[in-house]
């Protein structure tokens, strides 16, 4: 099996996406199946973390945009181009992160996956690309921004949903 060949049958089972590196797909000793199969994130997996979260609300938008009693948590990028009405980038997503140490923490630690603009200097919000990150962590980071903009009154009803 050559490379070009092992690339396309993981990019068509969702295990990497078009455009990720070739050692996002890692074979056995044998060349026959993957050790890691780790399926990226995209708007859908967004859309179905933050609905599986208790008292989230989908604000109708190009994108996509979710809260939790009024306070937004994961909304998709609205990018700014000059001259020029927004674009709604939905390959990435802002997250609330909280405080502006766990933003840089972010943005320092995995610059692959996060990064911010001017326009959200001061803010604790980091935007992610979703094609850059698993299920698994977007599930994470998704459950955080809603912990960290829930009431605690809302949060002990996180206990009941299953955001996988």
């Amino acid at each position: 099996m050559t490379a070009t060949v092992v690339i396309a049958v993981a990019w068509r089972r969702r295990w990497i996406r078009f455009g990720q590196p070739a050692a996002a797909a890692i074979l056995c000793p044998c060349g026959r199946r993957f050790l890691k199969a780790t399926s990226m994130a995209d708007a859908d997996d967004v859309r179905r973390l933050a609905l599986a979260l208790p008292h989230v609300v989908e604000i109708d938008s190009e994108g996509f945009d979710f809260r939790v009693v009024d306070k937004g948590f994961v909304w998709s990028y609205p990018e700014r181009r000059p001259g020029g009405p927004r674009a709604i980038r939905t390959d990435i997503a802002v997250l609330y992160v909280g405080d502006e140490a766990e933003k840089q923490a972010l943005l320092l630690g995995e610059p692959e996956l996060f990064f911010t603009t001017p326009a959200y200097d001061g803010s604790p919000l980091v935007m992610l690309r979703l094609a850059q990150v698993g299920v698994d962590r977007l599930t994470e980071l998704v459950t955080d921004a809603w912990r960290m903009r829930a009431p605690d009154s809302v949060e002990s009803d996180l206990d009941g949903a299953n955001p996988r």
